[in-house]
């Protein structure tokens, strides 16, 4: 019978996890297993390449969806879709920081970071987006549109605000009436 374990791999992500974000993922193991308080072998004993560890720790958060789109319920609808743009935005400027690097990283890469996660959440946004779409349609609220590509729509530009965050444009964070113009043009599109 092997010794018991002193630390929880959840504690070795979280420790691998704090150590990427404020070193990069160029970060050695021998620097996570020091904020692990365990060795190098241990690690390895449960990951079994410093890839697979990055992909482990710095795997993007699950989307909140019923808090993410929760604000399409209001009784404006309007106020609904910006309330709701505003939260994807957020989404992705917690998760972009993370995820981007990681699949960038040469002993990772897109691929391999994608397989290795298994559902993307911006997916599972968009379908869920759709999908509440698709109810608001058919209660007469929104324009009968093809509910798939408006979401597209809706995620992708939340997305790309947040990448231009990253980029420095509107100084790092854009503006709220930035966000709410952009959803008014979706809006014009959409409404009954």
């Amino acid at each position: 019978m092997g010794r018991p374990q002193l630390v929880s791999g959840e504690e070795i992500i979280a420790a691998a996890r704090d150590v990427f974000v404020k070193e990069g993922l160029g970060a050695s193991i021998r620097d996570v297993a020091a904020v692990a308080g365990i060795s190098e072998a241990a690690i390895f004993k449960r990951f079994s390449t410093k890839a697979a560890l990055i992909v482990a720790a710095m795997a993007p958060p699950t989307p909140d969806l019923a808090a993410l789109l929760g604000p399409l319920d209001q009784d404006d609808l309007r106020a609904g879709l910006v309330t709701t743009m505003e939260n994807i935005v957020v989404f992705f400027r917690d998760m972009l920081p993370i995820t981007l690097p990681v699949a960038m990283q040469p002993d990772v890469g897109l691929a391999a970071y994608v397989e290795e996660i298994g559902d993307n959440p911006a997916m599972a946004l968009n379908e869920a987006l759709a999908a509440r779409l698709t109810a608001l349609i058919n209660s007469g609220r929104l324009r009968k549109l093809q509910p798939f590509a408006v979401a597209g729509l809706i995620v992708a530009t939340a997305h790309s605000l947040a990448l231009f965050e990253i980029m420095g444009i509107h100084g790092g964070r854009s503006p709220p009436e930035v966000i709410a113009n952009m959803t008014d043009v979706i809006w014009f599109g959409v409404e009954p």
